[in-house]
């Protein structure tokens, strides 16, 4: 924050206002060119009156978060009640995850500090330093980190987050971190999920030192090209990659001063200039306008005002977008399975407003209402509580009146419809008409409320209105409202019914509205429990830690959850309450890359069944205690790219250890003998390929 404050003083005079104020009064006093207001993560809730005022003065909300992050949603209710209504952003993915607000969106990209940031002269004592957050929403970083550690010196440095109740005395960060950096030969970093360019992204190759990046359009936008000024890889290659360029060290400082150089001419603080672009364009011409955006630099510039045509697309879908997409043509096809677990995937890297939105379609349209109006319930307590959001999302709102509906509790959904009457958007109206469809009040939207269309950070893929209508039927017959399914039909299908979908209702019970507004106030106070049940949960929740987990327990469950393997097959035998076993179970149900666990729990089933699956396929195998005798072929462990395996410190157990270990590549990650003989082995991906297959293997079946 303190170094945007910088970049901001090289183009302004800037006044910063930290707390509640009257904006007529501020600009009064301080008669300011151009107001900037910041929301997003770091912001709560803030009152500051009378923003209508001052219409002359220019208004830009800075949206400072991560592309996927549920704060968005109170950024956009913040700039509705601000009236302001143009945006700047330091994620280059912004536009794309939210795309209701794209056309009024630029980019003020991160920035370095060349005094701090810079080349020390220092020598290279460190080959691969490792640093940053290893938190599950960068899975390139983490992918990449167990590809290097193993194969060269490395150095890891923790990342323990910005909150001031962080162990920030333990970080390095500034001039330190910098000449950390500099003493480094590489260092790999990702722009998590959302392949977003983060601000490590330039600190390494500013401090001279060789950037080690996947290849996004984000990254190559910036003016990063592969063995140019940076090295592209994945976990796959990176080992090759580093291991050439240290056997060949004029080329490996060439890339490095290559990337330094870039950083420094393009990328530095002093060089971020386009809000005061943004105010010069909108000074000359208005808010009126539409502009584009070119790299390396990010200038500004009016659409049609050169012969260049509009900003190419700067950022390619992320992994969260690609199951969400995934998700939604899964649900189109009526696949609800696949889809549940493409969106569940979506959030085992993050807790991701569209990721909830189509696990609350899905589960409505498998009839389960209660589990829809639980992702409901989080997603509203992330956006009102968490981030103290004045107002709810809309396509979240319009949920709450579905899942209502569903309920079968009109009178509950008409009073949602009521509430937050200025809070305008297509898929909330759409929900509005059929209330008032079911209710037969017919009173047009609007009247005396001021108006305007609101933005969503969830929105739905843009269905017919036949299929709209399908849907929510569906949703409403498997929720077993089938009377509310058919008054629905019928309403639509009169003439006087098909008006409907352009009014609202405008009259509820008083109790429907004092049981919502119970509601709204319990979820601002971030559960949707009483305070009493609240207060137990809360006191026997170490408890429950302590009976169902232990130390080692939890670490099964992480590195379950962060293992890169698609499928997992869990040996359980004949006990069925093995710790280790549920840990593993709840830490692959959290792994955004499997697809597929079996459980294997009777004598009867054969591993042959297994090996057929496809020898590319990463693969993780855990075999319970219980379990050994069901491995009378260690070929289905041949198969496996890790295996967790009890039960060492007995002789059957052994047995097979030492197979892996001497005839089969296998190398030991981590053992616990004293808990009932656990060692964690993986396979590397060259000793996976080159091991020798099974006769099962080569059959014509395959």
């Amino acid at each position: 924050m303190q170094e945007q404050l910088r970049s901001l003083e090289e183009f302004f005079d800037v006044v910063v206002i930290d707390s509640d104020c009257d904006y007529d009064e501020v600009c009064d006093r301080i008669r300011p060119d151009l107001c900037l207001f910041e929301s997003g993560v770091y912001a709560g809730n803030r009152v500051i009156s009378n923003t209508s005022t001052h219409p002359d003065i220019p208004k830009l909300g800075f949206l400072h978060a991560d592309a996927f992050d549920s704060s968005r949603a109170a950024f956009v209710a913040d700039m509705a009640r601000w009236e302001v209504h143009w945006f700047v952003t330091t994620s280059m993915s912004m536009a794309e995850y939210t795309p209701e607000i794209g056309g009024r969106l630029f980019v003020w990209p991160n920035a370095i500090d060349p005094a701090v940031f810079r080349d020390y002269g220092l020598a290279k004592n460190v080959p691969v330093l490792l640093t940053g957050s290893q938190a599950s929403h960068y899975p390139w970083r983490n992918a990449v980190s167990r590809a290097l550690v193993p194969e060269f010196i490395t150095m890891a440095t923790p990342h323990f987050g910005w909150n001031s109740e962080s162990p920030t005395g333990r970080m390095l960060f500034g001039e330190g971190y910098s000449r950390l950096l500099n003493a480094s030969s590489f260092a790999p970093t990702c722009g998590t999920i959302a392949q977003d360019v983060v601000r490590k992204h330039l600190e390494i190759p500013a401090s001279m030192t060789c950037l080690v990046t996947e290849r996004t359009a984000s990254i190559e936008a910036f003016g990063f090209r592969h063995m140019v000024n940076c090295v592209f890889a994945d976990e796959n290659d990176v080992v090759d990659k580093i291991s050439h360029l240290l056997g060949a060290p004029e080329e490996l400082e060439r890339i490095t001063r290559a990337g330094h150089r870039l950083v420094h001419d393009y990328h530095t603080l002093a060089q971020r200039s386009q809000i005061r672009q943004w105010f010069d364009l909108v000074s000359r011409h208005g808010t009126q306008i539409e502009i584009t955006q070119r790299w390396p630099h990010g200038d500004l510039s009016l659409v049609g005002e050169t012969q260049r045509s509009p900003t190419p697309a700067v950022s390619s879908p992320g992994r969260d977008r690609q199951l969400i997409s995934k998700g939604w043509t899964a649900l189109r096809h009526r696949d609800y399975p696949l889809a549940q677990r493409e969106f569940v995937r979506c959030l085992n890297y993050f807790f991701i407003p569209e990721g909830v939105v189509g696990l609350i379609y899905t589960s409505l349209l498998q009839g389960d209402w209660r589990a829809a109006q639980d992702w409901l319930s989080r997603l509203q307590i992330a956006v009102l509580s968490h981030h103290q959001s004045a107002e709810p999302d809309p396509v979240h709102w319009a949920c709450e009146i579905r899942v209502d509906l569903c309920r079968g509790d009109l009178h509950a959904a008409n009073a949602a419809a009521l509430m937050y009457p200025a809070m305008l958007h297509p898929e909330l109206e759409r929900m509005r008409a059929v209330v008032a469809a079911l209710t037969g009040r017919t009173i047009a939207t609007g009247s005396a409320v001021s108006v305007q269309w609101r933005s969503s950070i969830s929105p739905v893929p843009p269905f017919s209105p036949a299929d709209w209508h399908e849907h929510l039927l569906i949703m409403l017959r498997a929720a077993s409202q089938a009377e509310l399914a058919t008054r629905l039909e019928r309403a639509y299908s009169a003439p006087a019914g098909r008006a409907l979908a352009a009014t609202r209702s405008i009259v509820a019970p008083p109790g429907p509205r004092r049981r919502l507004a119970g509601r709204v106030a319990r979820l601002r106070n971030g559960s949707t429990l009483p305070p009493t049940e609240r207060w137990l949960r809360a006191r026997l929740s170490p408890f429950k830690q302590r009976v169902t987990g232990n130390d080692w327990s939890r670490y099964l469950q992480g590195f379950a959850q962060g293992e890169p393997v698609t499928r997992a097959v869990i040996f359980l035998g004949s006990d069925s309450w093995n710790r280790s076993s549920r840990a593993v179970q709840r830490g692959l149900l959290g792994n955004p890359a499997v697809t597929q666990v079996a459980v294997i729990e009777t004598p009867q089933w054969r591993p042959a069944e297994l090996v057929r699956h496809g020898h590319h396929e990463k693969r993780l195998v855990f075999v319970a205690q219980s379990a050994i005798t069901l491995i009378d072929d260690i070929g289905v462990l041949d198969t496996a790219t890790t295996v967790l395996l009890e039960g060492t410190d007995e002789p059957a157990g052994y047995r097979i250890l030492t197979e892996l270990t001497q005839t089969r590549g296998f190398r030991i990650v981590d053992r616990r003998p004293d808990c009932g003989g656990v060692v964690v082995l993986r396979s590397s991906p060259d000793e996976y390929r080159n091991r020798p297959q099974s006769p099962d293997q080569n059959g014509t079946s395959q």
